[in-house]
């Protein structure tokens, strides 16, 4: 493999599928958020939200993974040789990714930083950890984002023309979030990272919050109410196989990947 590839490959942090017969599926990072991306490009624009700030939210759909690039942790793989995935990493490193991803943005769009921290505050909220220590350090970055989000959102209203002013109230910002973790969910439901469940929030796509029902079947998933504006779409994502699950070094997992061909997976999205 030559170095520039494999610096690419480094650079992408892995959402890790196991398959039948000690097979893996590979998903990157940024293929996954630029896969989020094209479900809320399709999604009906909240009147709530003004155009110029629906397309930062967009981008900030596109960017939510960025940051993993920034942390050169090792080893890549654990010690029984399984590679690491966003879903088992170590909560220290987690959370240090979310906090290089905030910052990676911020440098950017401080409206698009904030959805994401919101975002980021959102899934960790929701998932207590049963470890003493890991708690306090999920309850460290929870305070830390509290902190952030009331200063980014003073900060927005002072830099922020009139017109946008409406779209940064709290309850219009937690609709942009759904909107976004919403969709993240699909996504990462639809290339099989996370269990087919139910959305409890809310998801407001008009004047009235309702909350979401979707089903998969074999044709894609199905959603009710409808809240894309096609009246049906697919959207597809970059994939590549592994033959094991198992690696002596992290230069071995690089070069399994190195040599395994793209392919794409295609989703069916469809009202109920």
């Amino acid at each position: 493999m030559n170095k520039n590839h494999k610096a690419d490959l480094q650079s992408n942090h892995m959402i890790i599928l196991p398959q039948p017969d000690n097979k893996l599926r590979i998903v990157f990072q940024p293929d996954h958020a630029r896969h989020t991306a094209l479900l809320v490009r399709n999604w009906v624009k909240p009147n709530q939200i003004p155009d110029n700030l629906w397309e930062r939210l967009i981008a900030a759909t596109e960017h939510h993974d960025d940051g993993w690039h920034m942390h050169k942790y090792q080893p890549l793989i654990n010690e029984q040789g399984e590679p690491y995935s966003f879903l088992n990493l170590p909560i220290e490193t987690h959370l240090k990714y979310l906090h290089y991803c905030t910052d990676s943005i911020m440098k950017k769009d401080l409206y698009q930083a904030l959805l994401i921290t919101l975002h980021f505050r959102w899934i960790f909220s929701k998932s207590p950890k049963s470890n003493i220590s890991d708690q306090k350090l999920v309850d460290e970055y929870l305070s830390w984002s509290d902190s952030m989000i009331d200063r980014s959102i003073e900060r927005l209203r002072d830099e922020e023309p009139p017109e946008n002013h409406q779209a940064l109230t709290r309850p219009i910002l937690r609709l942009a979030q759904r909107i976004l973790s919403f969709n993240d969910r699909v996504s990462l439901m639809l290339i099989g990272a996370l269990p087919w469940a139910r959305f409890d929030e809310p998801v407001n796509y008009s004047i009235n919050e309702v909350v979401m029902r979707y089903k998969h079947d074999e044709w894609g998933v199905r959603l009710d109410p409808w809240p894309y504006k096609p009246p049906f779409f697919s959207i597809n994502i970059n994939a590549r196989n592994l033959d094991h699950d198992h690696f002596e070094t992290s230069e071995e997992l690089f070069d399994q990947l190195g040599n395994a061909p793209t392919y794409r997976i295609v989703h069916r999205i469809m009202p109920y």
